[in-house]
Order: C-alpha cells, then structure tokens, then sequence
C-alpha cells in the first residue's frame, strides 16, 4: 500500500514537473491555435513557372504542430503543388479535371505503405513539366521519389537531402518535405476505422479519412526499387489523433520523447540511433487504441509510461514495429535486426528491470522524482507567466512571413482575413489575423511602390493603395509598426513627418512596461485575458522585418540579395536600432549635426550593456546598421570596426557573405582615399 502511495506521489510530481517543462493543457491549447490560424492565413502561396501559375500549399507538422515548444527542435514543413494529385484506382481520375497532374499510385511491387507513382497519359506536357527522366518498369511510366527530390532540392538553396526532407540544420532547424496529396484515403489503411472506433469519435474518424494523406518521395531501404518507390504518409491524421488525447496522455507522448532522446539514445551518433521519436508515438498510438493504458490521470502517469515502453521493449524483441495505419507495414524492416537489434533488447530490458528508478537516466526530469521519493514535501513550480508571453511573442514574430511573396499571394491572404472577421474569433486566432492584415498591408504597399508604372493613371492609383496600406497598418498595429509609416515618408522624402513618427516611436520603445525580444518584463495580466489585441500592440516591439523580394531602401539591398540564398528570405530588425537608421537617413537630408548624434546614440546602445535587450537576439544586424550608416557619413574606419563586430555575433538573420561584400568593397574605397 505504501508502495502505491509512494508511486502515486511520484507520477503527480512527475505531472506537474512536465507542466512546467511542456506547458499546460492551457499552454498547449494557444499553441495549437496560433498554428491553426496560422495555416488558413499563410498555408498557401502562388508561384510562376513558364508562364504557368501553380497553387502551393503547406502544413506544419511534427512537434511543434502537435502543441509543443522543445528547445532545440526542427520545424517541420509539408508542402504540395494543387495540381498534382495522387489516386489509388484509375476510376477517380474522374474527379479531377483536365488540368490536374494524375499519378496512381501502384503497391504491387513494393512492401506495404510503400509504392510507386505511375503517370497516366492525361497531359501531353508531362515530359515538360515533369521533365523526361521517368523510370520505366514492366512496361509502364512511374515518376522516381529520386529524381523528384533532386529537381525540388535544387530549387531551394542551401539545402540538403536527408531522408524524404530538405533540411536546412546549417542554417535553419528547418525540415521542409516537398510531397503529394492525395484526396482519397489508401485502401491499405481502411482497417484504421474499424480498430480504433472505440477510441475515437465518429466524427473525427471521418474527419481524418475525409482529409487523406500524402506521398512522400522515399522508398524503402534495400527494396528492389528504392529509388523509384514512395511512402504513404499520415502526419495530418497523426496530429488529429494527438489533439484528441487530454493533457496526461498528451504528457506521457512528451515523457517518452524525452527518455528517448536523454535515456536510450544518449550518447549516440544519428546513424547509430535505431529508435526514433515516432516509434514512441506508435507505440503510444497502438496503447491507447487497445485500451492498455491504465487511466491515464497525473496519478497514474509513471504505470501508463511503463505500459507504452514495455510494448516498445516487446517489438524491439520481435523485431517486428507495426505502423499504426497500416499494420503491414513493418518498420523496423531492414533497420533493426541482429547483434544491434539484441544489444537494443538487453539495453531496454535492464532499464525495464530498474523500474520506475531508470526515469532518473533523464536529466530534465530527475530531480523531480528523486525529491519525490526521497523527501515528504514536494518540489514547488513556478506559477509565473514569463514564459508563455515569451513564446506568444515568438510565435507573433513569425507567424506571418510567407515563403512566397507576390501580390497574387498577398490578395489570396486578405480574402481568407476577411473571410475570418465574419467568424467567431478566439482572442489569440482574433490577434493572428489582425497581425497577418497588417503585415501585408505594409509590404504589399512597398511591394507596389517599387513597380515602374509607364502610364500617369496607374501611378496616381499606385500611390493611393501603397498610401491607403500603410495607413492601416499604422492605425491598426503596434509600436514597430509605427516604423512603417516613417519608412513610407522617408521614400516620398518627406523628411520631417517621417522624423515625427520616429521621435514618438523611440520614446515608447523604451517604456518600462514594453515587452522586447530579449526582455520580458513581470506582469499580472495573463495572455488569455479580454484585451489581449490591445496588451499586443501597446506592449509588444516586435522586429522589423524585412523582405528580401521587396525593395524598400537602397541601404538594405546588399543584405536583401545576399538573403535571397537562404530558404526563409527576410531580415529582421531591431526595433529601436531601425528606428535610429531611418533618423540618421533623414537628418543627413536636414540637419547634419543631429545626423552625428544620431549616430553616436546607436554605437552607445550597442556597447551599453544595460540597453541591451533593444538588440538582442539580432546583434549582428545592428552592428551592419551602424556599420551603414558611419559608411554613408565618411567614417570608413569606424564602419569597417562595426562590420568586423558584426561578424563576431550570431548569424540570426544569415548577412555574414553581406558583411564581407561590404568589408571587401570598404578596403577599395579607403585605399582610393590614401591614393588621392
């Protein structure tokens, strides 16, 4: 009886530790919902190849689209064109139009979840489009995962291949899978509906089927067609499944990511790790689907992550992982067998025979359970707000940059914001939207700006939407975004307005109650409150971002093109350092002297430590602003020090080939200066 006791206390501990570590249910509810919105409002975009518009769609997935926040983690990112579709009987090509791409994809030669795309002769521009590099096999046309992957690889820079991904770990924690869709749910996995009915609800099971998967471009490893084969994929039913656990089993999926990566496969290289975190998740899956699973509650939290692992230690022992959607489907197939397939048994079953005490292996989590069972009075967690505002105000950071920019893309976006303010909003989806108008609004109008128009007519209309745009967006957003209005009047060189709006905007960046980046004050109000729109755009300095597509100022260009290498083109800036630019930029047109305190002001905020939090995280920016700005004036030596400063921090937005450009064309002019 103690012994239960003693078990029940811990798993309570545990609970709240892992509260405080992946968040509460509140917590994990406001980052599914930022990430909800965050698809309708940005999940599309429009490109132009040869002439011809394409539709592209994306879906965040894996961790952070399941509602958690851990450090260190990539974000994941599916992406499909609208006019490629993938069928499982050649009947519901009928569905689809002419001008849809149509593959069907083929399972008899290949092991179950994995297949081949064959082409069906509906286009006469497939060689065009998909190019003739197609494998042949009996007789028949099937499009290579290979070959596909090589043709999207190199159209996004900086990156490189990793399984069916474009990862960017380099330069972004950034996972990008350029996939098909299918509309239609795979015969193979119609038994999914049948086993888990007394699990979850009618509804949401037709729901999952309703949106149907995606085809992935890998093939199984050591297959007779490995390069030509691709895997069914189920991650937006994956993340259903997820979203419909409560908090406790939601806890116990984070548990066994972390013993995972703290426990089994600490200490390991990647290409010796043999379990990864979605063999956790099908375990947990296939627990919660057979009801083996105690009640799951904080009380019985440690009993139901022993269930989940010794199913795990069970199929390492068999060698044999069902996939949760098509049990056939073995997937440590080729992977886990022999000496390391015994060395993983017996490493798994002597933390089995440890017991609950083999938890302590996780650091994050071992203090937790040794002051538990050690001592009677539990381990206090902070109830402190910190770190929600933080996150939000990351989540604000980049919820609205789209990796396509263009003006049909744009106009897509405000049609879907405008479909949205009909509807009954959260305060957090209200916050979203409003955050996403603005953010289009403004570089739509710089967008518009920067075309040549021939005709006086469309000039004169031109100059009105860029006008009406920033108007908005300035009434309408927050502190920084004051900074575009500023921006605005320094092109139309009307100095003085812009100089107004940059005097008020530096004053309320240094209030005490304004939340930056690098500093988040103490606050009693929670984010969840009834004024939450409000406490954003009167507390909140987010940074300025800038898009490297978008002209704006001949200042920035080097930096933009230098950008444009990497896969999520846009700078961001500081703030109050930004604000500083654009008075510098202006006094040079009216008072050269303010222009020298100008400067003098933003070299003191770089070297005062007490300032700080107006730069960080975005330092090396900073120092290249002020690097700029000493250049425009004549001060080549000093300018040349900031750039070398620059260098020294943090690559955050990626200048660092800008900054060389700059040293390098630096060097010339002060050698040209000696000469003359």
């Amino acid at each position: 009886m103690q012994s239960i006791m003693y078990e029940h206390r811990a798993s309570r501990e545990v609970y709240d530790a892992m509260c405080e570590f992946f968040g509460t249910s509140k917590d994990v509810a406001l980052r599914r919902d930022v990430m909800d919105i965050n698809e309708i409002l940005t999940g599309h975009a429009y490109a132009f190849d040869k002439n011809k518009k394409y539709r592209y769609f994306q879906n965040f997935s894996g961790s952070t689209r399941e509602g958690f926040n851990l450090k260190g983690s990539d974000i994941d990112i599916m992406i499909w064109m609208d006019c490629i579709k993938v069928i499982w009987r050649f009947s519901q090509s009928e569905h689809y139009k002419c001008d849809n791409y149509i593959l069907c994809f083929d399972s008899s030669k290949s092991p179950p979840g994995y297949g081949l795309l064959e082409m069906l002769p509906k286009h006469d521009d497939y060689e065009e489009y998909l190019d003739e590099r197609i494998a042949t096999i009996e007789g028949k046309m099937y499009l290579p995962s290979s070959y596909w992957k090589s043709i999207m690889g190199s159209r996004v820079p900086k990156c490189w291949l990793h399984g069916p991904c474009l990862m960017f770990s380099d330069t972004f924690d950034l996972d990008i899978v350029i996939c098909i869709i299918s509309e239609f749910w795979p015969p193979s996995a119609l038994t999914f509906t049948k086993r888990c009915q007394s699990w979850l609800k009618p509804e949401l099971l037709q729901e999952i089927v309703r949106n149907g998967c995606h085809i992935v471009p890998i093939g199984q490893s050591k297959g007779n067609h490995e390069q030509a084969e691709w895997r069914v994929s189920f991650s937006k039913a994956e993340n259903s499944l997820i979203c419909a656990m409560n908090h406790c089993q939601f806890l116990l999926y984070g548990i066994m990511k972390m013993f995972l990566k703290e426990a089994i496969n600490k200490s390991l290289n990647e290409d010796v790790k043999l379990l990864c975190s979605y063999h956790m998740k099908t375990a947990l899956f296939w627990t919660c689907q057979n009801n083996s699973l105690p009640e799951c509650c904080p009380e019985n939290l440690l009993k139901c992550f022993w269930v989940c692992l010794k199913l795990v230690i069970k199929w390492v022992y068999e060698g044999v992982c069902p996939n949760f959607f098509i049990p056939e489907n073995n997937m440590f197939l080729g992977k886990i067998y022999g000496y390391a397939q015994r060395q993983l048994f017996l490493k798994l079953y002597t933390m089995y025979e440890t017991g609950f005490s083999s938890l302590l292996k996780c650091p994050s989590i071992q203090v937790y359970i040794s002051e538990s069972l050690i001592n009677e009075i539990p381990k206090p967690i902070a109830n402190n707000n910190k770190p929600l505002l933080e996150e939000l105000f990351m989540h604000l950071e980049g919820c609205c940059c789209l990796r396509i920019f263009n003006l049909q893309t744009v106009l897509c976006t405000l049609k879907n914001v405008k479909k949205l303010l009909s509807i009954n909003l959260t305060q957090i989806q209200a916050l979203m939207v409003q955050k996403t108008a603005i953010f289009m609004l403004q570089h739509m109008a710089f967008h518009v700006m920067s075309l040549k128009q021939s005709k006086n007519k469309y000039l004169y209309t031109a100059e009105k939407l860029s006008f009406c745009a920033i108007k908005l967006s300035v009434e309408y957003g927050g502190v920084s975004d004051l900074l575009f209005g500023a921006l605005y009047y320094y092109k139309k060189s009307d100095h003085q307005k812009a100089l107004a709006i940059i005097k008020n905007t530096k004053r309320l960046l240094v209030e005490p109650s304004m939340t930056h980046l690098a500093h988040i004050p103490d606050r009693s109000d929670r984010v969840t409150g009834n004024s939450l729109s409000l406490l954003e755009r009167k507390t909140f300095a987010h940074s300025v971002v800038i898009l490297c597509r978008v002209f704006y100022i001949d200042e920035l260009v080097t930096e933009q093109k230098h950008s444009l290498k990497y896969p999520w083109p846009i700078i961001r800036i500081p703030p109050f350092v930004f604000a500083c630019m654009l008075e510098f930029l202006c006094y040079r047109y009216v008072d050269t002297q303010k222009a020298q305190s100008t400067l003098e002001e933003l070299s003191a905020l770089l070297t005062d430590k007490h300032s700080s939090y107006l730069t960080l995280p975005l330092r090396e920016i900073s120092w290249q602003i002020l690097g700029i700005c000493l250049e425009l004036s004549g001060r080549f030596r000093d300018a040349f020090n900031a750039y070398e400063k620059s260098l020294e921090e943090h690559q955050e937005n990626k200048i660092k080939s800008a900054t060389e450009e700059r040293m390098h064309n630096l060097i010339g002019e002060m050698q040209k200066t000696r000469n003359q």
